[in-house]
């Protein structure tokens, strides 16, 4: 890492050297100066160079630090690797496969125990009667069904009092019907009431 910061300044300062030589050769130009302005483009090449040959260098450094890098992370995963291994054996020091098929014989055991308490409490009812709370669940369904389906009669309200006779609908009678009912009865030997009377023949009342 130190010979990564001494290349780097070193590169840093000849880049500023060859900026200050680019800007020699510029103002010996236009002073007229030509010689003097090709030395200073000449100092300018030889600096890129050595600039070029120390950013290799500096790749090639920088390259050994991403490898650097990579081996501490490296050692650091195998690390962790080796702890995990260690608490692993540690957490199963005592296990073994019969050890665990012995402890899921025992917990099926216990298991189907369980179910058979259960379904011994679930036989008895209350005060020694066995009821099936599914079907009288489907009983209580039904009845609530039922009501809901059911609409009530629309019923009149009842009169607080007797309607008067006048309000009693009368039936419509002629003259001719009367005369033919008075007839039918005198030939029945004056019976006042018909042996077939027929629905539809009213006398009037007497009011």
């Amino acid at each position: 890492m130190q010979s990564e910061r001494l290349l780097s300044r070193k590169v840093e300062s000849l880049s500023q050297e060859a900026e200050r030589c680019k800007e020699d050769a510029r103002q010996a130009c236009r002073a007229g100066k030509k010689q003097l302005a090709l030395r200073c483009l000449k100092s300018k090449q030889r600096t890129e160079k050595r600039i070029e040959a120390l950013h290799a260098k500096l790749d090639t450094v920088q390259g050994i630090l991403d490898r650097i890098y990579a081996s501490q992370t490296d050692q650091m995963v195998f690390n962790a690797y080796q702890a995990g291994v260690g608490a692993l054996k540690l957490s199963m020091r005592d296990v073994t496969v019969e050890k665990a098929e012995s402890l899921v014989d025992q917990i099926q055991e216990l298991c189907d125990t369980q179910d058979e308490v259960v379904q011994t409490l679930a036989g008895v009812g209350i005060n020694g009667l066995d009821t099936d709370s599914e079907e009288l669940e489907k009983e209580l369904d039904i009845l609530l069904l039922q009501d809901a389906t059911k609409e009530p009669p629309d019923l009149p309200d009842v009169p607080h009092k007797p309607l008067p006779p006048a309000a009693l609908p009368l039936p419509n009678i002629s003259d001719a019907e009367l005369e033919a009912e008075l007839e039918e009865l005198s030939l029945q030997g004056g019976d006042l009431v018909p042996s077939s009377p027929s629905p539809k023949r009213f006398l009037e009342p007497t009011l």
